[in-house]
């Protein structure tokens, strides 16, 4: 069978990604971690394989060692894109290697997504330039917004539980702009199911693109609150405070504010809010992987909503 390592699979995306394609049963699956862990490969039935991110001679060798072909990329890359570009050097030398998915996952960057205090986005563009550089066949996997964290706790999971524009458990919700631009939420294990699929195509085109559900800020707050039987504590924030770098916060932003130098938290979000009102979350493509893998049913909003907060969980 082909060897696909996962870098970055014991958490988050990856951690959907690992147990999505061991279930498959279609490919040899290995993690690539900084040391090897007994405790997960226990838990999840997947090999792992300590690597040096830092070096690139030692990640070829380790690809070349366990004969990886497929490389998939789910490395937290928000503010260091250099383990990443490690890895899509070494699978480059790699005689074994011959594909990689970058965690480029989301939204194509454009020029105006790159400020100082939100470096993604050019850290994805150097991925890409990379990428486009070397003779890997890669794909970006573009999926919008993680519908999970509209869902967790009640929802299996592995992303870290964060809030944007709307807080279910608090009923608060904080709307960037008019609240009517559609937006596209993807559940984790979902993406992890197109990749599964993904992995059997020939040919890859450099963009691949997952619609879960497509829906307005203003229509989750309605299924939240009809789910929910509560009237959320609303606040819209004007396209002109967003631009100041203002955002009304959520209460589950408050925990994490002193990890942010100040009004930094802000910007982000400010910045995040723009974008969903530019309708930079509204993807579009002239054929999608829902149009490629047609027996792949995507999770939907009010469905995945009343599960998670159905009876007022």
């Amino acid at each position: 069978m082909t060897v696909v390592a996962v870098a970055g699979g014991t958490g988050g995306l990856g951690r959907a990604i690992v147990e999505t394609l061991r279930d498959l049963q279609k490919h040899e699956i290995l993690v690539l971690t900084r040391k090897v862990n007994p405790i997960f490969e226990a838990e999840v039935g997947v090999r792992t394989v300590a690597v040096d991110y830092t070096s690139v001679d030692s990640l070829k060798t380790s690809l070349e060692d366990n004969k990886v072909h497929t490389v998939i990329c789910t490395l937290n890359v928000m503010e260091n894109g250099d383990p990443q570009l490690n890895c899509i050097q070494a699978a480059d030398l790699s005689k074994s290697t011959k594909r990689f998915i970058p965690a480029n996952f989301g939204v194509p960057h454009k020029n105006e997504h790159v400020i100082d205090s939100f470096p993604n986005a050019i850290i994805k563009r150097q991925a890409n330039a990379a990428l486009e550089k070397s003779s890997l066949e890669y794909t970006n996997i573009y999926n919008g917004l993680f519908m999970d964290y509209y869902g967790m706790p009640h929802i299996k999971s592995y992303l870290q539980p964060t809030s944007m524009a709307i807080d279910i458990p608090s009923r608060t919700a904080a709307i960037p702009g008019s609240g009517d631009v559609p937006l596209v939420l993807t559940y984790t294990f979902d993406v992890a199911r197109f990749v599964g699929a993904l992995l059997g195509q020939e040919k890859w085109d450099v963009e691949s693109y997952v619609i879960g559900d497509r829906v307005t800020w203003n229509q989750l707050l309605q299924i939240a609150e009809e789910v929910t039987e509560t009237k959320f504590n609303t606040t819209y924030d004007s396209v002109e405070k967003l631009k100041r770098g203002e955002m009304t916060l959520l209460p589950s932003h408050l925990p994490v504010r002193a990890l942010f130098q100040d009004g930094q938290l802000e910007t982000v979000l400010s910045a995040f809010g723009l974008w969903f009102n530019d309708g930079a979350y509204n993807l579009t493509a002239d054929r999608t992987l829902n149009d490629t893998f047609p027996e792949i049913k995507t999770r939907k909003v009010r469905d995945f909503l009343q599960e998670a907060w159905g009876a007022s969980k």
